[in-house]
């Protein structure tokens, strides 16, 4: 089975060191699985799969997004009214902000600027 690259579904990726760890315990413990179910050479034949894998998580991590682009999520508008002064924008997300990444526009610059705007009556 031939998998695209990480890229193809999920754009520009970034894990945390955390998630990292957990990938690859989730996929030792799969091989561990496979050994005891069909035998050490299934499980051996699944090495270097499991490598590749963990080898392009790695480098996913490695390409960073663009400054001028915005993080999957994130409108026109919040990028050109708060992520372009934002300090966390960039990355391998387009964005650092931990709460970004899992929850877009939902970080507190976007959020003030939101309800910012709303006072104004704009």
């Amino acid at each position: 089975m031939v998998l695209p690259p990480v890229g193809h579904y999920f754009g520009n990726m970034s894990l945390l060191p955390e998630e990292k760890e957990l990938v690859a315990r989730g996929l030792q413990l799969y091989a561990q699985m496979v050994g005891s179910q069909y035998g050490p050479q299934e499980m051996q034949a699944l090495v270097p799969v499991i490598k590749e894998i963990l080898k392009k998580l790695d480098q996913a991590d490695a390409g960073a997004a663009p400054m001028d682009v915005a993080a999957a999520g994130i409108t026109d508008e919040w990028f050109k009214s708060v992520c372009s002064t934002c300090p966390k924008v960039g990355g391998p997300t387009g964005c650092q902000d931990p709460v970004t990444v899992k929850f877009p526009g939902k970080c507190d610059p976007i959020l003030t600027w939101e309800r910012n705007k709303r006072l104004s009556g704009a």
